[in-house]
């Protein structure tokens, strides 16, 4: 059983930036970007002019 605290909550409902995601899952850009393609790993979302989360 996996207990979340307020913390873990903040820490979950926050964007990442591809960066930040290829640390924690241990995936490459291609990979992440495949997984994209593929509809098994979340979709990038444009949080301004010049960037995506």
């Amino acid at each position: 059983m996996i207990v979340q605290t307020q913390t873990d909550r903040q820490q979950l409902d926050r964007m990442l930036r591809r960066k930040e995601v290829e640390q924690i899952t241990a995936r490459s850009r291609s990979a992440i970007y495949e997984g994209m393609a593929a509809g098994t790993f979340p979709r990038s979302v444009k949080i301004g002019a010049r960037a995506v989360a």
